[in-house]
């Protein structure tokens, strides 16, 4: 009986151990996952202190200022660069009327060998005819597919 016991005992502290090592794997790809707030020609490290990177550029803004009545509400767009061991991955993200022009609002990239969906959750400030010229910040979101 108490060899059946020791046994069982080891059995359990195995499978726990070995799901606190599976569970430390998973996480380490999440860790990319999240809310960016980046400004034009920025450049981030994905996940923080690699040598991936994802760098945001061409930046256009057409969409309809806040104090204007327009026919059409216009869009955003933004360029995005992601590198891993020098492979490159080259998308263009859109917010507002992406369905006229068919733009993509979200785009799939891989990094680690993870599919990933990065969307342009917006570009700010919007745009207004009262505002002096100010830089802009896409924030971008990402997540795990």
């Amino acid at each position: 009986m108490p060899k059946t016991l020791l046994f069982l005992k080891s059995v359990v502290l195995l499978l726990s151990i070995l799901t606190f090592v599976q569970a430390c794997k998973k996480t380490a790809y999440n860790t990319i996952e999240g809310n960016y707030n980046l400004r034009a020609n920025e450049t981030i490290n994905l996940p923080k202190n690699s040598p991936s990177t994802l760098t945001v550029s061409d930046f256009a803004d057409s969409r309809c200022p806040i104090d204007v009545q327009c026919v059409w509400a216009g869009v955003a767009t933004i360029k995005v660069t992601i590198t891993e061991n020098n492979k490159t991955q080259n998308l263009e993200l859109c917010k507002g009327g992406c369905n006229v022009t068919k733009q993509a609002t979200i785009q799939e990239f891989i990094l680690n060998d993870v599919t990933y969906t990065i969307e342009l959750a917006d570009l700010k400030p919007y745009p207004s005819t009262n505002k002096p010229a100010i830089k802009q910040v896409a924030e971008l979101v990402i997540k795990r597919k």
